[in-house]
């Protein structure tokens, strides 16, 4: 928790990361949020294909009636957060709670919506609110990445 509290206080660069906390997501969350970030948790254990992952993610950050559940369209909610209730928050915090189950059934996916995480950790870091993703309960997932 105490590399969390340094991420959230801006010592440790936003980024995608495994998390090995045995804390639960909503205690996190709680963390996150009264630091004045959002955060959203989406528990990965029942994604099985691209659609589960999308629709996922769409129902824990409230994308628009628009999103397209397709993986340009998965990229542009992520990349343009101004369509969320993200105003006024220093940054936003996605917990993925479980992700393996995906990552083995479908590498491919996974592959792909890792790259497109990863690209919008990086857009955000580009424009004063940061997004961090957080693989919790993760070694297949989150293989290469660092651990915070």
């Amino acid at each position: 928790m105490m590399k969390l509290r340094a991420l959230l206080a801006g010592e440790i660069e936003p980024g995608l990361y495994r998390f090995a906390s045995r804390i639960a997501p909503s205690q996190v969350c709680d963390v996150v949020e009264r630091a004045g970030w959002r955060c959203a948790c989406i528990d990965a254990r029942g994604i099985a294909s691209r659609l589960d992952f999308l629709d996922a993610f769409a129902a824990a950050l409230h994308f628009p009636d628009y999103f397209g559940r397709n993986w340009d369209a998965f990229e542009e909610c992520l990349r343009d957060l101004s369509w969320g209730n993200f105003n006024g928050a220093k940054g936003v915090i996605i917990i993925l709670d479980r992700p393996d189950g995906f990552a083995r059934a479908e590498p491919e996916e996974w592959a792909v919506a890792r790259d497109v995480l990863a690209g919008a950790v990086t857009t955000h870091a580009q424009t004063g609110r940061p997004l961090v993703v957080l693989l919790r309960g993760s070694r297949t997932a989150a293989a290469g990445l660092e651990s915070l």
